[in-house]
């Protein structure tokens, strides 16, 4: 019985937490429209205007239409990651700031516990894996096949 209302409130919780991020990625790109709009049109007119002030003999070479087309994709690649990279900006602490909340709900012993001893384990982990490298760059300049002939 105790293990079913587990799963019930933890499934709550997951569906919560879902439906809080999907509601913050809607957020972040309605926020990010008139920006996005805005870069777009900048970035496309200022490529534009740089191919348009080409000379002549550049023209003959290549295809304006072949060049504005391979244009239009890279600042449509451009504006995709940066613009991505914003929302999740704006998505992160929002998420985070939730599921914090979210824990702290379900088991607040646990998740002060948790807070505590993730950094101490996050260090002890860095600690070892410095010195696993040390370790391993010491070992690989000794047995490189220019020190075996």
């Amino acid at each position: 019985m105790w293990h079913a209302e587990c799963f019930g409130l933890a499934l709550y919780h997951h569906s919560i937490h879902v439906f809080a991020e999907k509601c913050f990625q809607i957020f972040g790109v309605f926020l990010l429209i008139n920006y996005r709009v805005g870069v777009t049109k900048d970035l496309r007119g200022e490529m534009y205007r740089k191919l348009y002030l080409y000379p002549f003999h550049f023209s003959r070479k290549s295809r304006k239409g072949d060049m504005m087309s391979r244009m239009s994709n890279d600042v449509g690649e451009v504006e995709g990651n940066i613009l991505g990279s914003l929302v999740e900006l704006i998505n992160a602490p929002f998420m985070l700031i939730s599921t914090l909340i979210s824990l702290f709900w379900l088991s607040s012993e646990l998740t002060l516990f948790s807070l505590l001893v993730l950094p101490v384990m996050g260090t002890m982990i860095a600690l070892i894996g410095k010195s696993l490298k040390k370790i391993l760059t010491k070992h690989k300049t000794k047995w490189e096949p220019s020190s075996l002939s």
